[in-house]
């Protein structure tokens, strides 16, 4: 999606997702008088640590980029799709 930005804010356990993504609209709502014209930031839907069953980091900083994704593409993925229930 050549184009967008995503910005992921996860939350702890216990605080209070209402209040919380309230104050996140605030804080997008004061900041699109900054961004040029045509850029409207919108918050995306919910998610929950439910729908996230497993996530992982890659770190091979000897690796370039194209390295990486290769090794994410033919190894990873793969072994990952093992596990499948």
């Amino acid at each position: 999606m050549f184009g967008m930005s995503f910005i992921y804010v996860i939350f702890n356990d216990e605080v209070d997702i209402y209040w919380h993504v309230k104050r996140v609209l605030e804080r997008l709502s004061s900041v699109g008088s900054s961004l040029p014209d045509g850029i409207t930031p919108t918050l995306g839907p919910d998610g929950t640590g439910v729908g996230h069953i497993l996530w992982y980091t890659l770190e091979a900083p000897e690796m370039d980029l194209g390295e990486q994704r290769a090794i994410q593409d033919w190894y990873i993925k793969f072994a990952l799709q093992m596990f499948q229930v």
